[in-house]
């Protein structure tokens, strides 16, 4: 909502110079038209199940694949991000240097959570419609 932009940028002047990146997954025109901001729209590329999977590895353990025992956690992390590029580079750096199961699970369930209540421990499957896009068996 409007009022959601006005609280994060204020009702001031913003420097000519400054960029400031929105992400959202609801765009409404309306938001920028009655503003003298400089507006630039981008429509982001979300990733499939496979592109974002090998977006989190690369981060997260500096290969193409997740390391073994962490296929599944990895999986899981991207059906939360769903596909989004930013949210997978970054949860990807965050647990780079967590090498083992165990830390993993405990900063993915500090994740919030919106569209689903699920633990990360609980071995169940995040999103399902994520589900379809991930055979195991053949990565």
């Amino acid at each position: 909502e409007e009022g959601q932009l006005v609280a994060l940028l204020g009702t001031g002047k913003i420097n000519p110079q400054s960029k400031i990146i929105l992400t959202t997954r609801v765009y409404r025109d309306e938001w920028f038209e009655s503003r003298s901001w400089r507006c630039q729209e981008y429509k982001m590329k979300l990733l499939n199940g496979d592109e974002s999977l090998d977006l989190l590895s690369h981060h997260a353990f500096g290969s193409k694949t997740p390391r073994e025992g962490f296929k599944e956690l990895a999986v899981q992390v991207v059906q939360y991000s769903e596909g989004n590029p930013l949210a997978l580079e970054v949860l990807g750096s965050s647990l780079s240097n967590k090498n083992t199961i165990r830390l993993w699970k405990s900063e993915l369930n500090l994740l919030p959570y919106t569209a689903f209540d699920t633990e990360f421990d609980s071995g169940s499957k995040i999103g399902p419609k994520w589900t379809q896009d991930f055979d195991l068996s053949t990565r």
